[in-house]
């Protein structure tokens, strides 16, 4: 009997994008940052073959009223691998119209008044 061992490895890949989840209904969406960067760690021959592509972050946007509001994103990614970290933790998601004052202010104060 044999057992076969798998060496884990760690690889960060950049620039994956942020993919708002809306409902049909709800007006434009705009996020900030567009694209974010995440370390993954799984068996080597998953994470060196693995492309970027397979990969994105999703902001659950459903039910949220027009404004700013700050959102952890969430990993999609393949079930072989495991999340590590994710660069940045937080996105901010302007729903509808909104003036550019209250977007500098969210950005200045991403906690709220």
């Amino acid at each position: 009997m044999s057992l076969l061992v798998s060496v884990i490895e760690a690889r960060t890949f950049v620039n994956i994008p942020v993919i708002p989840l809306v409902d049909a209904n709800q007006p434009e969406v705009t996020v900030f940052p567009p694209v974010a960067d995440l370390v993954l760690s799984g068996p080597s021959d998953s994470v060196g073959t693995i492309v970027p592509s397979r990969l994105a972050v999703t902001l659950s946007l459903s039910g949220l009223p027009e404004g700013i509001h700050h959102l952890r994103g969430q990993v999609d990614k393949p079930s072989c691998l495991t999340f590590i970290s994710m660069e940045p933790e937080t996105f901010m998601a302007i729903i509808g119209d909104i003036n550019q004052g209250d977007i500098n202010q969210a950005e200045e104060n991403p906690e709220g008044p």
